[in-house]
């Protein structure tokens, strides 16, 4: 999971490299574990699911409502469901983060720059009988066509890993909001394609497709939630 909104420069060459590094070859960093960081993280997504959805709702509400009105009964606990849904998703790619914050700084490392920040696994040598393994960290290679294929392939597994509101909700989305849910997928879609091309460059230039698709499946989660809220709530 990434968080980087916006295209940060390349990754090849840190400004600002980490200079302690522990035997691994991972930088040494001493920090504890921020589990507020997933935690509001998550809570300002649903805040800003709801703004969105709330806004295009308003925007023609009579015609919302009677679409609403005309679901099965008790539809609202099925789109609350897959609000839920969407919620937990969030929550499980942004926990990564607050371990990944202890063994990574937002500058990579001195030898590798940003670019270390793409591995979503860190992976370690086992040792064979009388031969100890050496305690180096095994990580994605990230130079030249190999770097290029190792992240544009990141960029797909990030994709199945924050599809899943998406794939949920746009059937039940588009009972009621039609049009604002094509165009949620539309801007998804630019936003991932933006997403794997920045990234197949360098860590960071991934950032601004990141925020785009991000910013339409909140959209879609928010949607989701006007159908809910009017159901259980009864307004």
């Amino acid at each position: 999971t990434e968080l980087s909104f916006f295209s940060m420069g390349s990754d090849n060459h840190p400004s600002n490299p980490v200079e302690s590094v522990t035997d691994s070859g991972l930088p040494d960093i001493k920090k504890p574990p921020n589990y507020k960081f997933a935690v509001l993280s998550t809570l300002f997504g649903q805040v800003t699911s709801g703004i969105l959805g709330g806004i295009i709702y308003l925007t023609n509400k009579t015609k919302y409502d009677a679409r609403i009105s005309s679901l099965p009964e008790d539809s609202h606990y099925a789109f609350a469901a897959a609000a839920v849904f969407g919620f937990t998703v969030r929550f499980v790619n942004l926990y990564p983060m607050v371990h990944k914050a202890q063994i990574m700084s937002r500058k990579g490392s001195e030898k590798i720059g940003k670019n270390l920040r793409s591995n979503p696994f860190i992976y370690q040598m086992a040792d064979a009988p009388g031969s100890p393994a050496k305690p180096n960290a095994v990580i994605f290679a990230n130079e030249g066509a190999a770097g290029k294929y190792n992240r544009s392939n990141r960029s797909l597994q990030h994709m199945v890993e924050n599809m899943g509101a998406m794939v949920v909700g746009l059937p039940m989305a588009g009972l009621v909001f039609p049009f604002p849910t094509f165009a949620s997928t539309v801007f998804w879609s630019a936003g991932r394609l933006m997403h794997q091309l920045g990234y197949s460059s360098g860590y960071g230039y991934h950032g601004s497709g990141f925020g785009i698709a991000t910013i339409a499946t909140c959209t879609v989660e928010g949607l989701l939630m006007v159908v809910a809220a009017k159901g259980i709530m009864g307004y």
